[in-house]
């Protein structure tokens, strides 16, 4: 992760995976300023419904520990 965030590359969580705690937690310890970083997730097919997109989305942000959404 470390290696990734020096490079800047972005592409490396998905809920499916449930990495999302620890990149948000590498993000944060990189030191790497927030505003150079373009981060996405994945969402799962499951949380895709109308009913369950915005809560899932939620949900990856609170555990990316991350508080800016483009």
């Amino acid at each position: 992760m470390k290696t990734a965030l020096e490079l800047v590359i972005a592409q490396y969580t998905a809920q499916i995976y449930d990495n999302e705690a620890a990149v948000g937690q590498a993000i944060a310890e990189s030191g790497v300023p927030r505003h150079e970083l373009y981060i996405t997730t994945k969402i799962w097919i499951e949380n895709l419904s109308k009913d369950k997109l915005i809560p899932s989305l939620k949900e990856s942000l609170q555990n990316c520990v991350l508080i800016m959404l483009i």
